[in-house]
């Protein structure tokens, strides 16, 4: 049955990266505010303001799915994790932190990579095939935008969602969106 479950998960996902080709004007905070309103352990970081951005809003929700349910799944459970939103030079970031033990360095080069996963196989101890962040990585690049590591340790892991290069002016976003401004 998990494997079933994986696999509808997967289908899910791929569905979400194909969609990213649609934009809309989006909220960033909002985003984040949904994606950390589905438990308590998930506390976010956002300033007063909007963070607005063109972006498409299904594959922003799947990128922050996929590193807050690896954060969550990599840290103590009474520990929380943290979806802090900056608006950084008029670009939209997203870092989610984990207060996890961190990733091994051998393990960095490889964690980006399909159905790659920090720990061998025969030494899993967390769920999962090794996608997620593979997928984030993945539906950010294709709205010009990027996931990376932007750091890991002792003390946890941050992962930085930097996101399309944030607002634009209206001329340069399309007509249905601007019209949204």
């Amino acid at each position: 049955m998990l494997r079933t479950e994986g696999l509808a998960r997967l289908v899910r996902r791929f569905e979400a990266a194909i969609e990213a080709g649609l934009t809309e004007w989006a909220n960033v905070t909002e985003l984040a505010k949904e994606v950390g309103g589905r438990d308590p352990r998930i506390r976010v970081e956002a300033p007063l303001a909007p963070v607005m951005t063109a972006l498409n809003r299904t594959a922003g929700i799947r990128i922050l799915e996929e590193l807050v349910e690896n954060a969550l799944a990599f840290s103590p459970e009474t520990s929380q994790v943290v979806i802090r939103v900056s608006n950084d030079d008029a670009i939209p970031q997203v870092r989610v932190i984990d207060r996890g033990h961190g990733i091994e360095p051998d393990a960095i080069p490889r964690i980006f990579e399909p159905l790659e996963q920090a720990q061998e196989l025969h030494t899993r101890t967390h769920p999962g095939i090794g996608l997620g962040l593979s997928l984030a990585r993945l539906s950010a690049r294709a709205m010009d935008g990027d996931v990376t590591l932007e750091s890991t340790g002792r003390e946890g892991t941050t992962f930085l969602w930097s996101v399309a290069g944030g607002p634009r002016a209206p001329a340069q976003l399309p007509p249905r969106i601007a019209a949204l401004r």
